[in-house]
């Protein structure tokens, strides 16, 4: 049963006067074998509420409940705990330790202090309405080394207020429910138990030791069968959580790709994909959170150190994120993508040399791969603002790009292209916004004809440059209106560059007669940017189609 669903029918019970509210009082709590493995259970405070009573009382619930469930020895921790003042005497902790109780290496040497096989460390996040959880569950195998079967961030909702029942009784359903959720998360879940290098007593099932169905599975574990069950094959969470991205269902496939977590903590791809999903949807903070979460599992996956990375920039840590680059670098050089990476890094940290030397190792290390061309071209694109030769450049990396491309793959070009365009965008609107600065400073004095002159020519060689490069710059596919707007746009702001030359060249005449031409291009040639950025806009996103006319209300309204 889901967890939330286990809190809504436990909580409702509760709030209807069942007597599920002493399902954890010390009297039904049965004794806990000697020989089960230890849990240390570290419930943290929230430190937007440290002076909430919530931790506490969560924390002496969740003793009771998995001291119930036959699995563990649960602990307690508490900083007047003798154990802790050993530790403390022995060395075996020190007193930052226990004053940075969120550092997992912390956390860890406390739970060995105890003598601890596990650690549950909690940290309730009180909201106004609910309650959000994050549970970890560290595992230390023989070796001594910790791993971290189970890490999530659990959520249970406040129950609606009722007549009759009191904030108090409203309180403890929540408590319950979390309760609940942690326990069914980290304590029933056979899978997390399987998946660990422990041997649990023969006395002790995994339910019931001295139930019959424990018993009958522990026999059957030792009695080889000749027709082995058949397991019914797990469901592709990951699968149906892309399938709910392409459908717009942020929200599913959040919940599906946690379920994938869940049933194998170990897995680097579900982690990857929710990551991104954060940071497509700008949730930068959960990003960060779930980053540092699966890199505790998965160490050694490169495609999440590059995602951590990513969360780094999201945060304005760029010399962190360079240096995460770096290191995936030197572990891979031949890795194009951690080459790429780095150079996006540089680039966006306005590195403009650094970074076109990380995407041009990238191409001598994969000669085939079209991704360090595109990169190249948008750097030299970027670059031609104060250098207008390196539009040829670009142009040059495109058509290496498009001869390595696949001719299934329009994708890949029309990324590129979409990150070009409104670089050049930008751009002639800013010309357009020079060339009237120049107008006014030489109508008011600020600037004398021959300055006027040679600033007019700057600019016009510049948006010659750019409309050269619009001109022979192959259209992404379905991008053809959008370029052909876009090059008009230049070619109008270029006739009022043009025109108001003229104007200043010829001494008959005074800057303020090119004052109305001037505004129509100006007017035009925003028009024109305004009606590309739309087309490709909505080439790139486009709009919901138009549900069909009813054919009989047509009729009707003729």
């Amino acid at each position: 049963m889901q967890p939330l669903i286990r809190f809504c029918i436990f909580g409702w019970m509760v709030l209807l006067g069942g007597q599920q509210v002493g399902r954890y009082t010390a009297a039904e709590t049965p004794p806990a074998s000697p020989n089960l493995p230890k849990l240390l259970i570290l419930v943290r405070k929230d430190p937007k509420t440290p002076n909430s009573d919530l931790p506490q009382r969560l924390a002496g619930l969740l003793k009771q409940s998995l001291n119930s469930s036959s699995l563990y020895t649960p602990l307690l921790y508490s900083p007047y705990d003798p154990t802790v003042k050993n530790a403390l005497l022995n060395h075996l902790l020190t007193p930052k330790d226990l004053s940075t109780l969120d550092s997992p290496a912390s956390q860890q040497r406390l739970a060995e202090a105890y003598d601890a096989r596990y650690l549950l460390s909690i940290q309730p996040h009180i909201l106004s309405m609910a309650v959000e959880v994050d549970v970890s569950l560290f595992h230390r195998a023989p070796a001594e080394s910790w791993t971290m079967p189970y890490s999530n961030r659990l959520r249970v909702d406040m129950p609606p207020t009722r007549r009759g029942v009191t904030e108090e009784l409203r309180y403890k359903a929540l408590l319950y429910g979390l309760v609940d959720s942690i326990s069914a998360a980290i304590g029933s879940p056979t899978h997390l138990l399987a998946s660990l290098p422990i041997t649990l007593p023969q006395t002790v099932a995994l339910n019931d030791a001295h139930s019959a169905s424990g018993q009958k599975a522990i026999d059957s574990a030792s009695t080889p069968s000749s027709s082995p069950p058949i397991q019914p094959t797990p469901p592709n969470y990951v699968a149906q959580a892309q399938d709910a991205l392409r459908d717009g269902n942020v929200a599913d496939a959040i919940m599906l790709l946690r379920q994938a977590i869940d049933a194998n903590p170990f897995d680097p791809k579900p982690r990857a994909l929710l990551i991104q999903t954060y940071l497509q949807r700008h949730l930068v903070a959960l990003a960060d959170t779930e980053a540092q979460d699966s890199l505790l599992l998965c160490p050694n996956s490169v495609e999440l150190t590059q995602l951590e990375a990513q969360v780094l920039q999201a945060k304005g840590d760029t010399k962190g994120a360079l240096q995460l680059f770096t290191q995936l670098v030197a572990h891979n050089p031949q890795d194009v993508a951690a080459r790429i990476a780095l150079g996006d890094a540089l680039l966006a940290n306005g590195q403009y040399a650094d970074a076109q030397n990380a995407y041009e190792m990238a191409a001598s290390s994969n000669a085939k791969s079209a991704l360090p061309a595109l990169r190249l071209a948008a750097l030299f694109v970027k670059e031609a603002n104060s250098d207008p030769s390196f539009y040829a450049k670009g142009l040059s990396e495109l058509e290496t790009a498009r001869q390595l491309l696949p001719s299934t793959d329009t994708t890949s070009y029309l990324n590129c292209y979409a990150t070009l365009m409104p670089v050049l965008s930008e751009r002639i609107h800013d010309d357009a916004d020079a060339l009237q600065q120049i107008y006014e400073s030489c109508v008011q004095g600020g600037l004398s004809v021959t300055e006027a002159l040679r600033n007019l020519a700057d600019l016009q060689n510049r948006l010659v440059a750019l409309s050269d490069f619009l001109t022979k710059l192959p259209p992404a596919v379905g991008a053809e209106k959008a370029q052909a707007a876009y090059g008009q746009s230049a070619a109008l702001l270029l006739q009022g560059i043009g025109y108001f030359h003229d104007v200043l060249s010829d001494p008959a005449r005074t800057p303020r007669e090119a004052a109305d031409t001037l505004a129509l291009a100006r007017a035009n040639t925003l028009h024109a940017l305004q009606e590309a950025d739309t087309l490709l806009k909505n080439l790139l996103n486009p709009p919901p189609a138009k549900p069909p006319q009813n054919t009989d209300d047509a009729a009707s309204s003729e």
